[in-house]
């Protein structure tokens, strides 16, 4: 599937691949866009997302190691239910989060 380019910041010299995806954790959900990034080997969730859907940092104990810019805070593993019309159907599908305390992150789809 290919994935549609969009300005970030309203740049158009700044096109990036972005997916749009219901995100579903217990009966809390919300859209999120996110970027496309296929030399990724994780996908990261920023702090305030999960929270939005409900999980409780200090519940979630398996640790994850990110590096670049976001190595220097601490991410746990989240485990959450990811829909989008034209690609999943009627179906769900588990994706596992780095669920990073950097407010500042990208949402990434690795």
């Amino acid at each position: 599937m290919r994935f549609p380019y969009v300005a970030v910041d309203n740049q158009q010299t700044n096109l990036m691949p972005r997916l749009p995806l219901k995100l579903t954790l217990g009966n809390q959900s919300f859209e999120v866009t996110g970027l496309v990034d296929s030399g990724s080997a994780v996908n990261v969730l920023p702090y305030r997302f999960g929270l939005s859907l409900g999980a409780v940092w200090e519940e979630q104990t398996t640790l994850v190691s990110l590096v670049g810019s976001l190595g220097n805070f601490e991410s746990r593993a989240l485990v959450v239910m990811a829909s989008h019309p034209q690609i999943t159907i009627d179906k769900q599908v588990k994706l596992v989060f780095a669920w990073t305390q950097a407010e500042n992150a990208p949402v990434i789809f690795g």
